[in-house]
């Protein structure tokens, strides 16, 4: 995908507060990101209760090998994904 870190970061900010007018709006479970983006989701998320999700596997058509598809689920929990 085209995201930055500086996107991930905004979009980690807004799964914590996602409605800035109403701070009784709860929180978003989970920010799902590409594996490459995870330790940075994982940085700005630290503490905050919302866990890191992460497409993995080959994603989106998942046209590899099991080696390679497991070796992107452990990259990717290596990374920060929860």
């Amino acid at each position: 995908g085209a995201d930055t870190p500086g996107k991930v970061r905004a979009l980690a900010a807004k799964a914590v507060n996602p409605d800035p007018t109403d701070r009784t709006t709860p929180r978003t479970a989970a920010v799902c990101v590409y594996p490459d983006m995870a330790a940075t989701a994982a940085a700005a998320l630290a503490g905050s209760g919302v866990k890191v999700a992460s497409v993995a596997t080959a994603f989106p058509a998942g046209r590899a090998a099991l080696d390679v598809k497991l070796a992107d689920v452990r990259d990717a929990v290596a990374a920060g994904a929860d």
